[in-house]
């Protein structure tokens, strides 16, 4: 049969010449297979994905064949592939095990021709990390909460809040201060990365308090205690210094006060988010001013015409600050403080000395008279000596 066809080819060969032969060659090699060359690319040229990380897409590129292909068939365990033709999306959801997976396909042109390519995509394991908080998350200004990632070993750990990560916060305990919603993103060993769930933490900023009083004021007088802000769900007033007073008004009066009750009152306020703060308030309470019981001075006589100083001295009585005046009580002041230097008088003059104290005025006066005197004329007289005779001489 063999033979048959080829003494038959060589008998065209010799009747119609070469030509026939190289026609019937050149198109018995179209009719061969063309190979056709498939390559399976993945993202980045990645080979392992880790799982729950994203969309991982294969995508076929081929050549060869006559250019026109009509067939992308893939080829993967159950479940692992969604292909769309010339691509397929590999499953990497959390819930695909971990481990090696072969994902294969073959690409046929519309003359039939095929490709193959497979290549094994590793799924690596990714960690799951809860956050847990152990106290309130809403709470006041000045306090805080612990969030603890757990699992809490084998892991770096980065800590947000809201979509910024915090600044050296990389261990699995973060304490928050801040309002802000929170979640911790471990990384494990092998590159993949988990986010946890979100806690989200509220701050409250502590009510704006204030405290003051409508003071000074003379021992005897009432005084009212000023507090804020208003619509406080609580105030509360003490005082250290005052240890029998406190109050729950927001304004309250202190009648009849007394020096002893004087100094300072705190004021807590509470708001309707639990949160408080405090603020003080110094009471002052003049006292009533006692009159010095006598005023001297150091010279109480002075010669008319005599430079130089003396001190002025007050004795008993109370008050906040000593008060020497002249010509009247409280008329022209001179000066203030006990023993206190003044100049010489040069004609007598009364010195008046009180106790002033604030909101309560100033006492009665002491006082203290410095006479100035005339200085004594002395005058001399004389007879004339004789030296003869035995008269006696005589002055004056």
């Amino acid at each position: 049969m063999k033979s048959q066809i080829r003494h038959g080819h060589k008998r065209r060969i010799s009747r119609f010449g070469i030509l026939p032969l190289i026609y019937l060659l050149f198109h018995a090699g179209s009719l061969m297979a063309q190979p056709i060359t498939v390559i399976i690319q993945t993202p980045d040229g990645a080979r392992e994905v880790c799982q729950g990380s994203g969309t991982f897409i294969l995508t076929a590129y081929a050549e060869g064949g006559n250019q026109n292909f009509v067939s992308y068939v893939w080829d993967a365990a159950p479940g692992m592939l969604i292909a769309e033709g010339d691509y397929a999306i590999f499953n990497n959801e959390f819930s695909t095990p971990p481990g090696v997976y072969p994902v294969g396909v073959t690409v046929t042109d519309s003359e039939g021709n095929t490709g193959m390519a497979i290549v094994n995509i590793t799924l690596k394991q990714t960690p799951t990390v809860t956050i847990t908080a152990d106290g309130p998350t809403a709470f006041c200004d000045g306090n805080s909460v612990n969030l603890i990632a757990n699992p809490v070993n084998g892991f770096n750990f980065v800590w947000r809040r809201g979509s910024e990560e915090i600044s050296g916060a990389t261990q699995p305990i973060y304490t928050a201060y801040e309002s802000g919603n929170y979640r911790v993103r471990i990384i494990a060993q092998n590159g993949c990365f988990s986010l946890s769930n979100v806690i989200p933490v509220t701050v409250y900023e502590l009510p704006p308090v204030s405290a003051g009083n409508d003071g000074p004021v003379c021992e005897g007088s009432d005084v009212q205690l000023q507090g804020g802000p208003d619509g406080m769900v609580s105030y509360a007033w003490t005082s250290p210094s005052n240890p029998g007073f406190s109050s729950t008004l927001q304004n309250p009066i202190l009648p009849n006060i007394g020096p002893d009750e004087a100094g300072e009152y705190i004021l807590t306020v509470t708001d309707d988010n639990g949160c408080e703060d405090s603020a003080s308030t110094l009471v002052v309470v003049d006292e009533i001013p006692l009159a010095p019981i006598s005023a001297s001075s150091s010279d109480p006589f002075v010669c008319s015409g005599t430079e130089g100083t003396m001190t002025l001295t007050a004795t008993g009585g109370s008050g906040q600050v000593l008060k020497w005046y002249t010509g009247s009580c409280a008329g022209a002041f001179i000066g203030q403080g006990n023993n206190l230097i003044v100049p010489l008088p040069t004609e007598t003059t009364t010195y008046y000395v009180l106790w002033e104290s604030g909101t309560c005025g100033q006492s009665s006066c002491a006082s203290v008279t410095v006479t100035v005197t005339e200085a004594p004329v002395l005058s001399i007289t004389s007879t004339p000596i004789s030296c003869s005779g035995e008269e006696d001489a005589t002055a004056t």
